[in-house]
């Protein structure tokens, strides 16, 4: 039998199989799966087993993406009355803990007063708050179309809470209507008009005739509604947008302090292209970041609103969207755009066309090094489009000293404001103006030179030699050593090797944390400064998964998640990573998602269509402790030779 870490394999395993492999694995780790599926249904492995044998899941198709159990198994257990009478079942947790089963399930009930539907009817009144209203209230269950009518009346325009009270009054009569007069329905006048329907002889054509007919009559427009109003995640509004009465949504907030009314998520609607200015205006402030998601062909002064000013990363997602899209071209950004230190700052610099912009805009300054420091002290107040930039530095007062200059910083993050649209232009200006600028920036701006724009070694080699000072072998030793410390002690030794040298030994400290010398809470510091690499995050990650954790914390913010090639080469202990082996970075959205092609392509080399290999290599998850590819190589061996023994 697998052990319950080597069982978290089989699930990678039977994905990454070939189909032929993948079933002889599941028959041989049958008693396996049973004793897994037991103890995620919470039954007997007996029972398990016999949901595990009916026809019809091939071994690869077990499990989906992320590891979980096939939803059609769960659906058998569900209609299962021997699993209902098992004393410690959990289906009534995975139904609540999964709408989306709790919807498909509904489909399959053909008498809804069978007490045997009981736990799914607890199950979706658990759910009663979340999803399509309508689709719960018109489901087969009254007592669930009352729970989404009470759960959901505050959050939805008067009329459509309406039209969930007329499906309270057709499926739970009087009764329900009682009760609905008990709960906080978003408005007094609905409130009103069920009290009255409960002593009417024809309640539900009561309600019918108060509803009025010319507000939210379109169900497209009404499910898009319901949408903002219940859906608070990272969703994309769909292509296909009905027309929105935009005085229907106007009215919704104006009216968001009456009662317990639900505030619509504004950012929703800036994927029309209609959206009203103070509508739109509203969402931006809301929430920037999303609302930079999801708008579509904005007007350019949505480009200037105060909440992106102070976001630079969300107004650098919506200029590369509409730079992207054809919306607006970087000439029209450079004319008509936000203050020219805010757009330099944000513009995408991978898309060409901007790249070119920023070449032509740095010429017109020259290679005269007053003029440049000049540029630096009129970006902070100038708030002008970017094309009057030369014009007004021609006319400002010649800057001949760096304005304010800071020394070097630890740890170092990226550049922002004026300073980011100076080092922007500076990056993109000709070698010869680099050379000639170098000696008169202050420290930072060369550390931000050197850093994060790769600069050309001549003019690295210009920006060491005028503001720092050449690091020996054992300034470097020092700071090593230093770093066995805790932060208390080692980033002020950071922040003083960085004023003195401006850049940090990268290869001697990848060298230290691959020895595993430095303190943690020293490898987090250094994870958070601007100047590391990809190796260097490697190093972090494979650091931290040596401390026995699964995952680098949250609060190590490294530049970029590596994608699952990495963990596949480079990690060890690889139990702790399989979710890196099924899940394609490419193909998050598809259900279930295709293993990534390294992946398949690795288990493809070492393992192939032996169905021993694959049986040892599930056996050594558990305890081995080097890199993927050294434990498939291993279990090739032992299996004799690769592909030798037991092929399918």
């Amino acid at each position: 039998m697998l052990s319950e870490d080597a069982f978290l394999a089989l699930p990678a395993a039977l994905r990454l199989a070939p189909p032929r492999v993948a079933d002889a694995l599941a028959e041989r780790f049958r008693p396996d799966l049973a004793v897994g599926l037991g103890r995620y249904l919470g039954v007997a492995d007996a029972v398990a087993g016999e949901l595990l044998a009916e026809e019809g899941i091939p071994g690869r198709a077990l499990f989906d993406a992320e590891g979980r159990w096939n939803l059609v198994l769960v659906r058998r257990a569900v209609r299962s009355r021997r699993v209902w009478r098992e004393p410690d079942t959990r289906l009534l947790f995975h139904l609540r803990s999964d709408a989306g089963l709790v919807r498909a399930l509904v489909d399959e009930v053909a008498e809804p007063d069978d007490p045997f539907w009981d736990p799914l009817v607890e199950a979706m009144c658990e759910h009663a708050k979340e999803g399509d209203p309508f689709a719960m209230a018109r489901g087969p269950f009254p007592k669930v179309t009352l729970e989404t009518a009470i759960e959901r009346c505050a959050q939805l325009p008067v009329e459509l809470a309406m039209d969930l009270c007329v499906e309270v009054a057709r499926r739970c009569g009087r009764a329900g209507l009682r009760e609905l007069t008990d709960a906080a329905l978003g408005s007094r006048w609905l409130h009103e008009q069920v009290a009255a329907a409960v002593g009417e002889a024809e309640p539900v054509a009561y309600l019918l005739a108060r509803r009025r007919a010319d507000r939210w009559g379109d169900p497209d427009a009404a499910a898009q509604y319901v949408r903002a109003v219940s859906d608070r995640g990272p969703a994309e509004p769909p292509d296909d947008l009905p027309p929105i009465d935009w005085g229907l949504i106007r009215h919704e907030i104006a009216r968001e302090e009456d009662w317990e009314h639900h505030y619509p998520d504004l950012t929703w609607f800036t994927a029309w292209e209609d959206c009203p200015a103070d509508l739109r205006d509203r969402a931006f402030s809301d929430d920037p970041a999303l609302a930079a998601r999801r708008c579509r062909r904005p007007p350019v002064e949505v480009l200037a609103h105060p909440a992106l000013v102070g976001r630079p990363a969300a107004l650098t997602e919506l200029l590369r969207r509409c730079i992207r899209e054809g919306w607006f071209t970087v000439d029209r950004l450079t004319a008509e755009g936000p203050g020219v230190a805010t757009l330099l700052a944000a513009l995408p610099r991978e898309e060409p066309s901007v790249r070119d912009a920023l070449t032509g805009l740095a010429a017109s300054f020259g290679t005269d090094p007053t003029a440049w420091v000049t540029l630096y002290a009129t970006l902070g107040t100038f708030t002008g489009p970017a094309v009057a930039l030369p014009h007004a530095v021609a006319r400002a007062e010649p800057v001949v000293v760096w304005p304010d200059p800071e020394p070097a910083a630890f740890p170092l993050t990226a550049p922002e404001g004026a300073r980011a649209a100076f080092v922007a232009l500076l990056a993109h200006a000709s070698e010869e103006t680099r050379l000639a600028v170098v000696p008169h920036l202050d420290q930072r701006a060369a550390q931000h030179l050197l850093v994060c724009e790769d600069p050309a070694p001549r003019v690295r080699a210009a920006l060491l030699d005028a503001h720092c000072s050449a690091a020996s072998s054992a300034d470097v030793h020092a700071l090593v050593k230093e770093l066995a410390y805790d932060t208390e002690s080692s980033e002020p030794a950071l922040v003083r090797y960085a004023r003195k040298h401006l850049v940090l030994p990268w290869d001697a400290l990848l060298e230290a944390v691959d020895e595993g010398d430095p303190h943690e809470t020293s490898v987090l510091a250094l994870a958070q400064d601007a100047g590391h690499d990809e190796r260097f995050a490697w190093a972090v990650l494979c650091f931290v998964s040596r401390l026995g954790r699964r995952c680098p914390p949250m609060y190590a913010p490294l530049p970029e998640r590596p994608g699952p090639e990495f963990f596949l080469t480079h990690v060890p202990d690889p139990v702790d990573h399989l979710w890196s082996l099924t899940l394609d970075p490419n193909d998050r959205d598809l259900d279930p998602a295709e293993p990534c092609a390294a992946a398949r392509a690795l288990t493809d080399r070492y393992l192939g269509t032996d169905v021993e290999a694959w049986t040892i290599a599930l056996g050594l998850v558990e305890t081995f402790t080097g890199t993927l590819p050294e434990l498939l190589a291993t279990a090739r061996a032992a299996a004799g030779g690769g592909g030798g023994a037991g092929p399918v």
